[in-house]
């Protein structure tokens, strides 16, 4: 009894650990989604850099750092939503 109770336990292991792993695919268009949104975050990241740097040398650096870091936080933000979607997609 003690054999079969841990061949049981093994196989429900396996399927448990490889079978998500095996059905969690992604699809093509989420693979375009993700490749769309990493593309949309770059160029509003440079947007931003950009719009940093204009800032700095029209108003001077100091007066600039608050809108610097705001960019930052936003492009932090724009990059975890983007990972978000990108793990949701995965797991679905």
């Amino acid at each position: 009894m003690k054999p079969k109770l841990i061949i049981v336990f093994a196989a429900l292991s396996f399927a448990l650990t490889y079978g998500q792993k095996i059905m969690a695919e992604e699809s093509a268009i989420e693979k375009t989604e993700t490749v769309k949104n990493k593309i949309n975050d770059s160029v509003k990241e440079k947007y931003r850099e950009i719009d940093d740097r204009i800032c700095e040398i029209m108003n001077g650096k100091i007066n600039c750092v608050a809108k610097s870091i705001k960019n930052k936080a936003k492009n932090t933000s724009d990059k975890l939503k983007t990972d978000t979607t990108e793990i949701i997609n995965k797991a679905d």
